[in-house]
């Protein structure tokens, strides 16, 4: 039926998303805090707490995602021990951010491109 087809359209859309180079918009704001307050070493990753600042300057950080359940997201996605996540592991932590602000990927990851970071 109709439902079924919007389901694997918005499987696309969201797999699409989920390539590695998928949204370059998105990756230039990810690379943008990457680089924040570094001069080296800015394509390693995005450290938890320019993960914070680029959420805040997206105005994403509120009651419902507070800074420490940012930091629980963080700390379940990236690699055991690591400072820093991928892109990949970005939009992973956007998904969850989207799932408990019960609003959709696309809109956080617009709020994120509109941001006057």
């Amino acid at each position: 039926g109709k439902s079924s087809l919007a389901a694997a359209i918005h499987f696309k859309i969201m797999a699409a998303y989920f390539d590695e180079v998928g949204d370059l918009e998105l990756r230039e704001r990810f690379d943008a805090y990457c680089r924040f307050g570094k001069t080296t070493d800015a394509h390693s990753g995005l450290t938890n707490k320019n993960l914070f600042k680029l959420m805040r300057e997206a105005s994403l950080i509120d009651r419902s995602l507070s800074s420490t359940t940012l930091d629980l997201i963080f700390v379940r996605i990236a690699q055991r021990g690591a400072k820093k996540i991928t892109f990949f592991e970005f939009l992973q932590v956007l998904q969850q951010c989207a799932d408990i602000k019960n609003i959709s990927f696309i809109e956080i990851r617009n709020a994120i491109i509109q941001a006057n970071g």
